[in-house]
């Protein structure tokens, strides 16, 4: 039987799936900490989305262009996110979201936000 492949090429051909699986094998966790600079509801839908930006966007999922962050959750939850979010916003605290490194769209979701 002829060898179609060399040891390196197989190397290669494992890391480039690897990369290309990238957000997929990462683990959800969370960022650092970072100043929102800005936050957006959009109730126009059937429900309500809160859009998170950093004033530096932390390391996140590659989902499109965009580096704004979507809420995710339940409605209670993407809720009270929301709310001490923008507590924490308007009182120029830092904040740290866990990702579950999935994407929404264009968007990497968050399920969990701490104030520090």
């Amino acid at each position: 039987m002829k060898k179609i492949m060399g040891a390196g090429v197989r190397i290669g051909v494992v890391m480039a799936i690897l990369v290309a699986a990238g957000t997929a094998l990462a683990a959800a966790s969370w960022t650092s900490y970072g100043t929102i600079s800005n936050i957006e509801v959009d109730d126009t839908g059937t429900g309500t989305s809160t859009y998170l930006t950093f004033t530096t966007a932390p390391t996140r999922p590659t989902c499109g262009t965009s580096t704004q962050l979507i809420a995710a959750g339940s409605a209670d939850n993407v809720k009270a996110m929301t709310a001490t979010a923008t507590a924490a916003f308007l009182a120029g605290r830092t904040v740290k979201v866990w990702l579950d490194w999935t994407c929404s769209g264009s968007y990497a979701r968050f399920t969990g936000l701490a104030v520090q």
